[in-house]
């Protein structure tokens, strides 16, 4: 018994002798990516945008909420029920505008996001190949690792020759 098992623990050896480990930093990854840089920069500035514009509007709206209210008592309840149905129906198509403004929005950081997801995945898988690597994980989901396995900056290096730009206006746009 003592020699199956013997053999057993040396064929083990044997395989984690062979698995060599790799190490990315997807946070990092991110933070030097420069055409995802500039991907998420441009979009957040839409979305700057499209905060103040809702600010604006809002307080637009409100005010004209407000002057209805003032009026109240000197128009006909005809008049005042006729006007306050057109600032529901203006509020009804402010959100639905907003709605679709933001939903947009919203398409253009996850189309980012998947961009640089399958570049990503496709470069992890060529320097993998190139390096002998057997398995790579992610360095937020280990509790230690020696900066001897890091290949985060190979995978920068090469997902920034590789990966120009992103264009955030096209859907399903590919790199350039």
């Amino acid at each position: 018994k003592f020699i199956p098992a013997f053999a057993f623990l040396f064929l083990i050896e044997i395989a984690c002798a062979q698995t060599k480990i790799g190490i990315i930093d997807t946070n990092k990854i991110t933070e030097k990516s420069t055409a995802y840089t500039e991907a998420t920069k441009l979009v957040g500035n839409e979305i700057k945008n499209y905060d103040e514009s809702v600010t604006q509007v809002g307080k637009s709206f409100s005010k004209k909420v407000e002057d209805l209210e003032k009026k109240k008592n000197v128009m006909s309840s005809k008049e005042y029920n006729r006007k306050r149905d057109e600032l529901a129906k203006e509020e009804e198509e402010l959100q639905k505008k907003f709605y679709d403004q933001r939903v947009k929005i919203d398409k253009k950081v996850h189309n980012i996001n998947q961009i640089l997801d399958d570049n990503l995945k496709k470069i992890v898988n060529v320097l993998a190949k190139e390096k002998n690597i057997t398995i790579i994980f992610n360095k937020a989901a280990t509790l230690y690792s020696d900066d001897s396995i890091d290949i985060t900056d190979d995978i920068i290096t090469k997902l920034n020759k590789e990966l120009k730009s992103i264009d955030i206006n096209s859907p399903q746009s590919k790199s350039s």
